[in-house]
């Protein structure tokens, strides 16, 4: 029997990560706009934005990934003596299979004066070809980042990024890592926002997620659209239990 757990992303885990990611939104426009197609390359330049550890841009940062806590690396799968192996691990050395993940944004002293404007330039989309596709992706992304930028304006979390594997989707993996926000979010006191696509906007409105603006763009071949939610705890409190 499969035994999830959640668990933080470790230093082993990046190149499986980045590699899942590519799968999962194989098919998400936008994803391409941000990261390109599926090539080692732009992995390896995925990888490397994601280890950076630049403070300003990942102050605040946490990555999580849901594995088979039962699962055996291949590293620990042994020879009976004969040549053969008691068992085929899963092919990752000594990191177990990732099913999906999530990247969550810590930010409680957030204030309108955090808010900052980047303007991108096509030129800096190394990754997409085609002259036309970089200056669409510069619309679309400003376009999201003004309407954080309008709505987004208070201490709060943000789930940046969530994918399952496509291999392990509609298995409630990627239920577990939003909920997992929604639980901290309580702790914490501090509403959760997530930008979304129409293919995962369910999923957050059954966690209870409320929309608060849709967008549409529509730049010659490119057909985008997207929803910013937010979940507010109901309560700004917790009960002290005297002893």
């Amino acid at each position: 029997m499969v035994r999830l757990v959640i668990t933080r992303v470790t230093d082993a885990d990046w190149d499986q990560l980045v590699e899942v990611q590519f799968k999962a939104f194989a098919s998400e426009q936008f994803c391409q706009f941000v990261n390109g197609k599926d090539t080692p390359l732009n992995r390896e330049r995925c990888k490397k934005k994601y280890t950076c550890h630049e403070p300003e841009f990942w102050g605040g940062a946490l990555w999580l990934k849901v594995i088979d806590a039962d699962e055996v690396p291949t590293s620990q799968v042994k020879s009976n003596g004969n040549g053969s192996v008691n068992g085929s691990g899963n092919g990752n050395g000594n990191s177990p299979t990732i099913l999906g993940a999530a990247l969550y944004r810590l930010n409680p002293n957030y204030s309108s004066e955090d808010l900052k404007r980047t303007d991108l330039e096509p030129e800096s989309f190394k990754w997409l070809d085609d002259p036309e596709e970089r200056r669409i992706a510069v619309t679309v992304i400003h376009d999201v980042m003004d309407r954080k930028m309008r709505f987004i304006r208070e201490p709060h979390i943000q789930l940046s990024i969530l994918f399952v594997s496509p291999e392990h989707q509609h298995k409630g993996i990627g239920g577990s890592l939003v909920n997992w926000g929604v639980q901290l979010s309580k702790q914490m006191m501090l509403p959760l926002w997530v930008e979304s696509s129409t293919a995962a906007y369910s999923l957050y409105k059954r966690h209870g997620f409320k929309e608060q603006i849709r967008s549409k763009v529509i730049i010659g071949s490119c057909d985008i659209e997207y929803s910013i939610l937010k979940w507010e705890p109901e309560q700004k409190h917790q009960p002290v239990k005297g002893k």
